[in-house]
C-alpha cells in the first residue's frame, strides 16, 4: 500500500515513502550533488535527491526522509543535517559540510539499502584568487596565457583550488566548461577586436582581469 503525500513539483510527484523501493519495485538511486571544495572553518551546503530506478524515476522522487548522511573521515570534515521545516515539500534534503583541515573526503547518503555519494577536498583558508596574464593584449585568432593562483593571507600559494572561468567581450578561454585547480594556465584567444573581460571564481573569491584583443 502506497501510503503517500503526493505533491505535485515542476510535474513529478513527491512521494514521501519509506518503502518506495519495495512499493515501486524497483531500485531506490541516491543522487548527491556538492560543489567540489570547502574551506577549513567554513561550510558547504549540500542536497541528496532520491529517485526509484527504471522509467518510474522519470516521473517520481523519493524525498529521503530517513536518509543517513556521514564522512568517510571526520578529522578532515564533518557533515550536519539540515532539518525540514514541518510542512516542507522541497524534494531534496539538505546537510552542512564543515571543512576542519586539508584533505579529501567522501560524503554519502545511506537509505533502505541505496548509497550514493560525492567527495569534496578541503583546502586551507584562500584569501584572494589572482589571474596574472602573460601579457596585457592578444591578436585576433592568436592565444595569451593566463597563470591563475590562489592565495593565503599571507600571500602564500593554495594548490588545488577549484576555479571556474568565463570571459566577456572579444576574446574566449579555451576549454572554459573544464573545471580547473590551482596552480593553472590558462589560454585565452582573442576573437574580435575590443576589451575582453576574464572572470575566475572559487565560491565567495572573484577576481577579473581585461585583455585588449586587437585587430590582426
Amino acid at each position: 500500500m502506497l501510503a503517500c503525500s503526493l505533491t505535485l513539483l515542476t510535474g513529478a510527484c513527491d512521494f514521501d515513502l519509506s518503502d518506495v523501493t519495495s512499493a515501486l519495485g524497483g531500485e531506490l538511486i541516491i543522487e548527491v550533488r556538492a560543489a567540489p571544495a570547502v574551506e577549513v572553518g567554513d561550510t558547504l551546503r549540500m542536497s541528496a535527491i532520491g529517485r526509484p530506478s527504471g522509467v518510474m524515476g522519470l516521473l517520481l522522487y523519493d524525498r529521503l526522509l530517513d536518509g543517513e548522511w556521514a564522512v568517510s573521515d571526520p578529522r578532515v570534515a564533518t557533515v550536519t543535517r539540515i532539518l525540514p521545516p514541518t510542512g516542507d515539500s522541497t524534494t531534496p534534503i539538505h546537510a552542512l559540510l564543515k571543512g576542519h583541515k586539508p584533505g579529501t573526503v567522501r560524503v554519502t547518503v545511506s537509505a533502505r539499502g541505496a548509497r550514493g555519494e560525492a567527495t569534496v577536498r578541503v583546502v586551507p583558508p584562500v584569501a584572494q584568487l589572482v589571474a596574472t596574464p602573460a601579457r596585457d593584449t592578444v591578436r585576433v585568432g592568436d592565444a595569451v596565457e593566463v597563470a591563475i593562483t590562489a592565495l593565503d593571507s599571507v600571500g602564500a600559494p593554495v594548490r588545488d583550488v577549484p576555479f571556474w572561468t568565463e570571459t566577456q567581450g572579444g576574446a574566449w578561454v579555451h576549454e572554459s566548461w573544464v573545471q580547473r585547480y590551482t596552480p593553472a594556465a590558462l589560454r585565452v584567444i582573442g576573437r574580435q577586436p575590443g576589451d575582453a573581460t576574464l572572470t575566475v571564481t572559487f565560491r565567495r573569491h572573484v577576481t577579473r582581469r581585461t585583455i585588449m584583443v586587437v585587430g590582426p
